[in-house]
């Protein structure tokens, strides 16, 4: 995989993107307050854009502006993420349920897509196996839709179990932040992720999700089942989506579903390959939203 210079400058569109303030509020969902930042005008078609496991809306400040100018775009926070509440317990089912919260307050009246990265993938699956007359599509970037077995759902229970590191300065927190899976990625972007991952609490600083999120049930290829919308899956060149999960999706969605590869990217692509990224979501979110296939 190409490396990125790590101290590559920040080009004008992320800049400008960066800057763009979006509308922010949020959105009671069973007892919990979900935040949610929005772009772009209501009377447009939307797209509700979730993020992957322990990570947060912010994560798609430099992606939700590209999009703007064809639709309503909402970020949200799931429950135990970013600046949403926590729970004492999380799964599948209450993500799907903040996700039509948040687009029902946030979003229009017009049809919509779901959008979700990596574990972000699978609340919007369980979206999708609910008949919604304006639900228009999912789609799934990087999400590794299969049956998980039990030692990986042991370890993932060893790190909810694990005691959260808290650190003295907001400085130090953010320069240990990392990727996981680990991958090249564009300085300037993982910079303005990380300071927004973040928070104070009692004069020390720590990461802005409840690592209780790691004991939700497993994904499963059933999420499959049952989709009452089209699917489309958006998967980097060298993410986590390989050849065997590849074949074990396509046997389980109709034929021409669209699962397209981005060149060069890795399993964060708004990381290491955003316009990629924003090109494809455009052309599936478009395509999939007038009902034809693609492939």
């Amino acid at each position: 995989m190409r490396p990125i210079a790590p101290g590559q400058a920040a080009p004008l569109w992320f800049v400008d993107a960066v800057a763009q303030v979006p509308e922010s509020g949020s959105v009671e969902v069973l007892g919990a307050q979900i935040a949610w930042r929005a772009w772009g005008d209501t009377r447009l078609p939307g797209v509700v854009l979730v993020h992957g496991a322990g990570g947060n809306s912010r994560w798609w400040d430099h992606i939700g502006p590209l999009l703007a100018s064809d639709h309503r775009v909402v970020a949200l926070d799931l429950s135990g993420h970013g600046d949403s509440a926590w729970r004492d317990e999380y799964g599948l089912d209450v993500w799907a349920q903040e996700i039509r919260g948040a687009w029902r307050v946030a979003g229009g009246s017009g049809p919509w897509t779901v959008v979700g990265h990596s574990m972000g993938g699978f609340p919007a699956l369980k979206v999708g196996t609910r008949a919604e007359s304006s639900l228009k599509a999912v789609v799934c970037v990087d999400s590794a839709v299969r049956d998980v077995p039990d030692p990986a759902i042991q370890r993932r229970h060893a790190v909810a179990a694990k005691p959260r590191s808290r650190y003295a300065s907001a400085a130090e927190a953010t320069s240990r932040f990392r990727l996981v899976p680990s991958q090249p990625a564009l300085a300037y972007v993982t910079d303005h992720i990380a300071a927004h991952s973040v928070r104070e609490r009692d004069g020390t600083w720590g990461w802005k999700f409840d690592s209780r999120i790691f004991t939700r049930e497993s994904q499963s290829l059933a999420l499959l089942e049952g989709l009452t919308v089209p699917v489309a899956f958006l998967n980097g060149e060298f993410g986590l989506v390989g050849p065997e999960i590849d074949a074990q999706v396509r046997e389980r969605v109709p034929p021409g579903t669209p699962m397209v590869r981005i060149p060069q990217a890795g399993h964060h692509c708004m990381l290491d390959q955003p316009i990629a990224l924003v090109t494809a979501l455009r052309c599936l979110v478009a395509v999939q939203g007038t009902g034809r296939r693609v492939g």
